[in-house]
């Protein structure tokens, strides 16, 4: 393997191996998004007209940020602009994407690193992620990654800024990326005086904590006649109909408290799915023996179960969240994350360890097989639908078909 790869470099140069590489990133993931992109849904759409025009509400900066765009224009123009802006957001999502799967690749030339950049950018986080355009979650991976490079590298303040944007995007942030900003940071503080630490540590959590249980309180606080009048706005644009307005606002109104009641019981059920396991297991495993391998070469293999562990804890969300299969694909993203985060460290004081060469044919193989997993297997998406298993399958259809039943 090591033989052939060498061959290929003598063959084509620095320059060109670097181009083949990044060129084949990027055809992976374009085939990979093709597979389920779409325009943004009705659901979504609701989401970006949501803002603090009538007090603070979570999940309401994009549309504050959005609102001055779409005021005085009509139901089609609405829609017009938020599916721009969805697409940019998406597109940054990409750059983010395949720019941390180079960096890494910079960073780390292993088979390993490659063999993790073909995995996640063939895996189901990003079929998934195509089809959430218009949704908060792709903005989130951006500012997850960059948050992630700040923390490696120390820089507290920014990850900390950063984060606290993130949280007042989506409050989902503070369980899906903030773990991984919090392990890459400890990395430098570990290393430092315990009387060092404090000013490190409060620039990285004073705003995202503070954001988040400003967040907590919106969710126990929000009456009832501010619900009504939010969605009395919406409804007066004309772009969605009455029940995706009730349905894009139901956060609103029903807090966390509220949502651990009614789906805690469920959460073991989703655990169990059998799409968890044949869509989501491959890639998820052969991602953790990855990062399992680069914490081996930094000398901090004790550190592999909190890595795990960290990883997995999107998965709490089931115990709030009705959408199990946009929950169950995101520690996809938080291992990717982690990884990239531990490959921006700065190099150690000591030289790397040398990973034995059976065990890393055996985790470039296991990679291997799950990566093709991924690219034979469905799946399942938003709205009751299956990717189009690509290339070129691409369905611009947005608007799911309107249940008759009122929301839960």
């Amino acid at each position: 393997m090591s033989r052939g790869a060498g061959a290929v470099r003598r063959l084509l140069g620095p320059t060109g191996t670097k181009a083949l590489l990044l060129s084949s990133l990027v055809a992976l993931y374009l085939w990979t998004v093709s597979r389920s992109l779409r325009l943004p849904n009705a659901y979504s759409i609701g989401h970006w007209l949501q803002s603090y025009a009538q007090g603070f509400i979570k999940r309401g900066l994009l549309g504050t940020a959005l609102r001055p765009l779409l005021d005085l224009k009509g139901p089609d123009q609405v829609k017009e602009t938020i599916t721009f802006v969805s697409f940019l957001v998406f597109a940054l999502f990409s750059v983010a994407m395949v720019g941390a799967a180079a960096m890494i690749l910079r960073r780390d030339n292993r088979p390993v690193s490659l063999a993790v950049a073909v995995v996640f950018l063939g895996s189901p986080f990003i079929v998934f992620s195509a089809h959430l355009v218009g949704y908060f979650d792709p903005l989130i991976a951006v500012i997850g990654v960059v948050s992630v490079y700040l923390a490696a590298r120390g820089r507290w303040l920014g990850a900390g800024l950063l984060s606290t944007v993130a949280i007042l995007v989506h409050e989902m942030y503070a369980i899906t990326c903030m773990p991984m900003v919090l392990f890459c940071a400890w990395f430098h503080l570990s290393e430092v005086r315990a009387r060092d630490r404090w000013r490190p540590m409060l620039e990285l959590l004073l705003g995202p904590v503070l954001a988040l249980i400003v967040v907590l309180l919106s969710s126990l606080l929000q009456s009832d006649e501010v619900v009504a009048s939010i969605r009395q706005d919406i409804a007066a644009r004309g772009v969605i109909d009455p029940y995706w307005v009730d349905m894009t606002t139901y956060h609103l109104e029903h807090g966390f408290l509220d949502n651990f009641q009614r789906e805690q019981r469920w959460a073991w059920v989703r655990l169990r799915n059998k799409n968890l396991a044949s869509v989501v297991f491959p890639a998820l495993i052969a991602l953790l023996l990855g990062a399992a391998t680069r914490l081996y070469q930094l000398r901090r293999t004790r550190w592999i179960p909190v890595f795990i562990a960290l990883a997995l804890s999107p998965w709490l969300m089931h115990a709030v969240a009705w959408d199990m299969e946009r929950i169950a694909i995101l520690p996809l993203f938080t291992v990717f994350v982690g990884f990239f985060g531990l490959c921006a460290l700065p190099e150690p004081a000591s030289d790397p360890r040398t990973l034995p060469q059976r065990t890393v044919v055996a985790v470039v193989v296991l990679c291997i097989a799950a990566a093709a997993a991924n690219a034979w297997t469905q799946v399942p998406l938003m709205d009751g639908e299956r990717d189009g298993e690509g290339p070129f399958s691409i369905d611009f259809s947005s608007e799911p078909e309107v249940p008759q039943a009122t929301p839960p």
